[in-house]
């Protein structure tokens, strides 16, 4: 097994930036994946009050069950879309929900920075898009 870690970069939509192989401890790495864990804890409040505010209402308790896309997941379970993709397409990243419901993303430059300072690797995710 290697260690490994998706940040999101705020340079593009759904950009992100692979790191494999960093050492654990008191790194800037580290410390960046706080900063997106915090801002992870924070957002899903804004994340209900925003589906509150298209007519679809969820429990956070039940969201919190469940792995990622849990959101696009729970709306699911309680019939407000059919499909995670649509629960995406319409609500969760539409460019109302980006512009409203804002999540903290580190430049792509720090992400690959911070990785390759623990002593990583990074790749790009996704590169098809």
């Amino acid at each position: 097994m290697i260690r490994g870690v998706e940040l999101s970069a705020k340079d593009y939509p759904n950009f992100h930036t692979l790191g494999y192989g960093f050492r654990d401890g008191d790194t800037e790495l580290a410390r960046l994946c706080e900063k997106f864990r915090a801002g992870r804890d924070e957002r899903k409040y804004k994340i209900v009050g925003f589906l509150c505010k298209k007519d679809v209402e969820l429990d956070l308790a039940e969201v919190e069950e469940i792995a990622r896309p849990h959101f696009a997941q729970v709306m699911v379970n309680n019939v407000y879309v059919s499909t995670n993709r649509e629960a995406f397409d319409c609500y969760l990243d539409t460019k109302e929900f980006r512009e409203k419901v804002k999540m903290f993303k580190a430049d792509a430059k720090a992400c690959v920075e911070a990785v390759m300072a623990a002593g990583g690797k990074v790749s790009l995710a996704h590169p098809i898009r």
